[in-house]
């Protein structure tokens, strides 16, 4: 998880700010049991483009056994703004990560 966005410091003291969260009916590629770098390299550049982001928790939260933390098993994504021309109106897109990465070849849907 460090791979892919390292939390500031000064946020890491503010427990209730903070959430890790896990991206739900997804599973890596292929029949891996680890995620690639070119998924991790995709997630990375979502994040980094999109400034705000939804997240919609799909379960409770549960103490991972590998890390010790809680995570909260979610969906994350964005809005993306479609401008239109000079007589046509805008209109935003609710992307899902979860349902791009899928899309994109990065993930497998897991049931």
């Amino acid at each position: 998880m460090s791979e892919l966005f390292p939390l500031p410091a000064e946020l890491l003291k503010i427990e209730d700010l903070c959430l890790v969260v896990s991206l739900v009916d997804i599973a890596p590629p292929g029949g891996l049991t680890n995620w690639p770098h070119i998924t991790h390299d995709r997630l990375k550049e979502l994040l980094s483009s999109n400034g705000r982001f939804y997240m919609i928790p799909k379960g409770k939260a549960h103490l991972h056994r590998d890390l010790m933390i809680k995570v909260v098993p979610s969906e994350l994504g964005f809005n993306e703004e479609n401008f239109g021309g000079p007589f046509e109106t805008s209109q935003a897109t609710v992307m899902s990560i979860n349902d791009l990465l899928i899309q994109e070849g990065l993930a497998i849907a897991d049931q």
